[in-house]
């Protein structure tokens, strides 16, 4: 079973990584164009601009979903104090345990609020077909993006929690950490 709920969330990040890193190459690509056209050319698009900042938005969300499964967010380390104090290897691994499940559950009640706020956004946004000024993209895309990634990124937690709870993946503390590695509650 805890295999399964890895493989799944391997799965998961590697769709994710499918759909982010050809999203994020288009934006460059545009921003490359646009600085062609703009300065070289001296014709700008009037489109291009809003385009990158709504595929911007597409690649921070899924990106931010990675980061949480692959645990590569920015942090503070202020909880490591803690976890340095504990010589005990076995209530070490207990501590970390018990850390990482308090992260990720804090951060699925927080993912799990603004997920259900934002599907209402999307929600009225596709209700009242919104859409942007210049590109006249429907705005319920740009922020189905966001809902995607606040989902994913509390469907991780969720995974991590199980993974954590059994002592499984990178999830504060891992092979390294057997081998005689750093182990940290906040890797």
């Amino acid at each position: 079973m805890i295999a399964k709920i890895d493989k799944l969330n391997k799965s998961l990040v590697s769709i994710e990584y499918g759909v982010t890193i050809p999203l994020f190459l288009v934006m460059v690509t545009l921003m490359f164009v646009q600085v062609i056209f703009r300065y070289f050319l001296e014709s700008p698009l009037p489109w291009s601009e809003e385009v990158i900042r709504y595929l911007f938005i597409a690649t921070t969300y899924l990106g931010g979903a990675i980061a949480t499964m692959e645990r590569e967010h920015i942090e503070i380390n202020f909880i490591q104090v803690f976890v340095d104090k504990q010589q005990d290897p076995d209530k070490r691994r207990r501590l970390v345990s018990i850390l990482n499940v308090a992260r990720d559950g804090l951060a699925l009640v927080f993912l799990s609020l603004v997920s259900y706020l934002t599907y209402f956004l999307v929600y009225d946004q596709f209700k009242y077909n919104m859409v942007s000024s210049a590109a006249q993209i429907p705005m319920w895309i740009v922020t189905s993006f966001m809902l995607a990634g606040l989902v994913l990124s509390a469907l991780h937690c969720i995974t991590n929690i199980i993974l954590n709870l059994n002592g499984y993946h990178r999830t504060g503390y891992d092979d390294e950490a057997e081998e005689g590695g750093d182990v940290t509650c906040l890797q």
